[in-house]
């Protein structure tokens, strides 16, 4: 069974869209999430967080590419990490 995690969240840092802090890969780097209620995707800033594949973290053969409403996009590569709270 899933451990479960209760994460507070804002709507401080993006101007009504809520957020949450976690703590992401073996070193726990904390960053601020957008939780997007609509989305089964977590992305993270490429320039907030490096995958370490050395600690733990591991390269899948995948990537994903998601849109929203607004036109916005991305596409990145999908990598297996720890997420904790």
């Amino acid at each position: 069974m899933p451990k479960i995690a209760r994460i507070p969240i804002t709507n401080v840092y993006m101007g009504g869209d809520y957020t949450g802090r976690i703590l992401v890969g073996e070193k726990q780097t904390p960053l601020n999430v957008i939780l997007d209620t609509g989305s089964s995707a977590l992305a993270l800033n490429g320039d907030k967080y490096t995958p370490d594949f050395g600690a733990g973290d591991q390269a899948t053969k995948l990537a994903q590419t998601d849109s929203y409403g607004d036109g916005s996009t991305w596409t990145g590569a999908v990598i297996k990490a720890t997420v904790a709270a």
